[in-house]
């Protein structure tokens, strides 16, 4: 939910943005369970955003020269 809420915030003021903060709100009104993280599951997600934040930045870095030499 906190990425959910991120992205709405980062929107500027809106209709849309109106319209998705009501439905987050009515999605935790509404009985949405929010699982709080222990130490063990936070510790994983960590972990798993960490890989996958080394993955796409190293793909994204070198993207471009792959591309280049593969066109020369």
């Amino acid at each position: 939910m906190p990425r959910f809420t991120l992205g709405i915030r980062a929107l500027p003021a809106s209709v849309r943005r109106n319209e998705l903060e009501a439905y987050r709100r009515g999605l935790l009104n509404g009985g949405l369970e929010i699982v709080p993280f222990d130490e063990r599951a936070a510790d994983w997600m960590a972990s798993e955003r960490a890989r996958e934040e080394r993955f796409y930045t190293k793909n994204f870095e070198t993207q471009p020269i792959q591309t280049v030499t593969h066109y020369i």
